[in-house]
């Protein structure tokens, strides 16, 4: 991904462990209840997630499902416009990523993107 990020001209982005934690948990939350969503199950958005952890300046996230490597989950999301704006986004400095394995889609995939 950082190598993305640079060859687009952007800085690399630092891992947050509390953003971590945030796409962590709502990776869990996603393949717990076969749910496919930005929203969680309890209502609670991307940017409520990562406040709850302590991260007060989130600029995005991007969730997949599918995909069961690192690799096949970064292909998408690449190949996907939105997504890969998001990536690409010079304005994000942090992120962190969450995978839970089980579900109906096998794999669910958090990258939650943060201003610091």
């Amino acid at each position: 991904m950082n190598k993305a990020c640079v060859e687009h001209g952007c800085a690399p982005l630092h891992r947050d462990p509390r953003l971590d934690k945030a796409a962590r948990l709502h990776s869990q939350d996603m393949a717990a209840h076969s749910h496919y969503s930005h929203t969680s199950t309890n209502g609670k958005g991307p940017k409520e997630r990562m406040e709850a952890q302590g991260y007060d300046d989130a600029s995005g996230e991007n969730v997949d499902a599918w995909p069961t490597t690192p690799q096949g989950a970064f292909d998408a999301w690449m190949h996907s416009s939105g997504h890969r704006a998001q990536i690409l986004a010079c304005r994000s400095k942090g992120t962190g990523i969450g995978v839970a394995l089980g579900g109906k889609h096998r794999a669910y995939w958090t990258q939650d993107f943060g201003y610091k």
